[in-house]
């Protein structure tokens, strides 16, 4: 994929970029496993204040918890994550998955809504495979 600058293709130079830094944090070290790691969770954490505690170079934004029976468990950037799991799919779809569900949440609200005569915006929910009757949720504005 190609940028718009023309000069390049930028996703391919990032690679050549990143695979030329030397290892850093845990990936250097003897005693933590490199594989056989399973993702407990993911969560996104609003921003990315957290270091990866595998490259300890990467900030976290969403943060893979990585599980190993040899090990305590670590908090990882999704590449590290996929690396020390085996599946560069599996990690990039919890990701793609997560970051997908806050663009519905930030804007659940704005799609569909309504204004009642009284000022307040509402919006009706539908039935779903949680609830199988649909709902008016109504937001009251505060004295």
């Amino acid at each position: 994929m190609a940028c718009d600058c023309g000069e390049h293709e930028c996703d391919h130079e990032r690679k050549i970029f990143v695979s030329t830094l030397p290892s850093s944090g845990k990936w250097k070290d003897k005693v933590t496993p490199k594989s056989l790691w399973k993702c407990q969770d993911v969560e996104d954490l609003g921003s990315s204040n957290l270091l990866c505690q595998m490259c300890e170079r990467e900030h976290v934004r969403y943060a893979h918890t990585m599980q190993h029976d040899n090990h305590e468990n670590l908090t990882l950037v999704c590449i590290c994550a996929a690396h020390m799991e085996g599946d560069l799919n599996a990690s990039k779809e919890r990701e793609s998955y997560l970051h997908s569900r806050q663009k519905r949440r930030v804007g659940w609200l704005d799609s569909g809504s309504k204004t009642s005569k009284n000022g307040n915006f509402y919006k009706k929910t539908r039935k779903n495979s949680h609830d199988e009757a649909s709902h008016h949720i109504v937001m009251i504005k505060s004295k």
